[in-house]
């Protein structure tokens, strides 16, 4: 398959071509090589089988301690 990969940074892809020519690769092979051994270093994502099964987790102002409305300062107490 032909791919244009943009923004790649170019000292890694000079690095990658010559440890290809060395090695009597394409640069294509070594790259197929290098994005397999990337992807299984990562960790496999839990599969949910519907949304309904995902848990909400907090998000926002109220989901932080020192952010409940008790222990809450005014804006004048900010600025002194």
């Amino acid at each position: 398959m032909d791919t244009t990969i943009r923004n790649l940074d170019e000292t890694v892809y000079r690095e990658a071509k010559a440890r290809a020519a060395l090695e009597g690769r394409t640069i294509g092979e070594v790259l197929n090589d290098a994005i397999r051994v990337y992807l299984k270093g990562m960790p496999r994502l839990a599969k949910t089988r519907s949304l309904a099964e995902l848990k909400p987790e907090p998000f926002g102002p109220r989901s932080r301690p020192e952010a409940s409305p008790k222990g809450r300062r005014s804006k004048d107490e900010d600025r002194y």
